[in-house]
């Protein structure tokens, strides 16, 4: 068995991804808790505020569905879903200039040179001729100044 190969499903889970679970999972608990305690107190626990003791209750209640309202909400699907309806349409807005574009024309024949008009004569095992390799030997013969 190779050594890159995992042996086990645990140890393809990254420690990031379960802590994220946890601390995900505790903060849903103790805000269902939360809420459920606000929304769960009774209107006569308030009666010792007198006048107040409605208004209050009411606030309290409205409190705790608030705080379940925005347990229950994804802001992150929201912000995902304007991404998806931008990209969507500039895709859109892509194709549409893409199937505006003309499309070129073909280019035509393609004409070869006469094989009796290339020169031909004494190539070397690099393609040179000696023509070629004495322009090579007096360039490298040149000085060229210091080099660093």
């Amino acid at each position: 068995m190779s050594r890159h190969v995992e042996t086990n499903a645990a140890a393809t889970v990254s420690p990031k991804v379960t802590a994220g679970a946890y601390v995900g999972a505790a903060l849903t608990v103790l805000g269902t808790a939360a809420a459920a305690a606000l929304t769960a107190v009774p209107r006569e626990a308030w009666d010792g505020l007198g006048v107040w003791g409605v208004p209050v209750g009411i606030f309290v209640g409205t409190l705790g569905t608030g705080l379940a309202a925005y347990m229950k909400r994804d802001w992150l699907r929201d912000v995902g879903a304007q991404k998806v309806e931008e990209e969507t349409a500039e895709a859109e807005a892509l194709s549409e200039a893409i199937a505006r574009t003309p499309v070129p024309e073909a280019p035509g024949p393609v004409s070869l040179p006469d094989p009796e008009s290339i020169p031909t004569g004494e190539v070397d095992a690099d393609g040179f001729t000696p023509e070629d390799r004495a322009a090579l030997a007096a360039l490298s013969d040149e000085p060229r100044g210091e080099v660093y």
